[in-house]
């Protein structure tokens, strides 16, 4: 429609004005009314898609064995448990070889392997107080094999100083090259 249609008909100024601003109006409701019309049918779209997808997982839910997925989820349960235990009883057993070590080194054992085989690691193990029990057991290892430990009125190694004489020094005072020389010499 134009205004010139509307001239020919015998409308004035105002009036054509009129029908614009009603045709302008029904325009603007024209396409709110598409636009709510194409949000509708992009949601409609959605919501079939949804249920399409929906549907599909019904239908692989119905293949999937459900007891088999109980089994594997208490299975995986049990093996973290069983590592939880074995990550325990293994932390325990360095621990216990560590302090059963210290206590061997500080009593001044000579050999800690044939010392360590002579404890009663079983009863160490289950003990409430672990360095009580330890230093109880190496005092019976020092009155019993007193052998496999330094006593402290031993005499001190001769060795060869760095000067070539011999004189006192200790072994935890020697070099590697020191000691070597020694033992050739059958100072050691």
């Amino acid at each position: 429609m134009k205004t010139e249609e509307l001239k020919e008909i015998g409308l004035n100024d105002e009036q054509i004005a009129a029908v614009f601003k009603l045709r302008g109006k029904e325009v603007e409701d024209y396409n709110q009314l598409k636009n709510n019309f194409e949000t509708l049918k992009t949601e409609n779209e959605n919501f079939k898609n949804q249920v399409a997808s929906a549907n599909e997982q019904i239908e692989a839910f119905k293949d999937m064995d459900i007891e088999s997925i109980k089994a594997s989820a208490e299975e995986y349960k049990n093996k973290y448990e069983q590592a939880q235990i074995k990550a325990k009883e293994d932390m325990d057993n360095i621990t216990l070889n560590n302090a059963i070590d210290l206590g061997l080194v500080n009593a001044g054992s000579r050999n800690l392997k044939a010392a360590k085989a002579l404890l009663d690691i079983d009863s160490l193990k289950d003990s409430k107080n672990l360095n009580d029990d330890l230093k109880a057991q190496i005092e019976g290892l020092k009155e019993s094999d007193s052998y496999l430990f330094k006593t402290e009125e031993e005499p001190k190694q001769r060795s060869m100083g760095k000067s070539g004489s011999i004189g006192e020094k200790e072994l935890k005072d020697m070099t590697y090259e020191e000691m070597l020389e020694a033992n050739k010499k059958g100072i050691l």
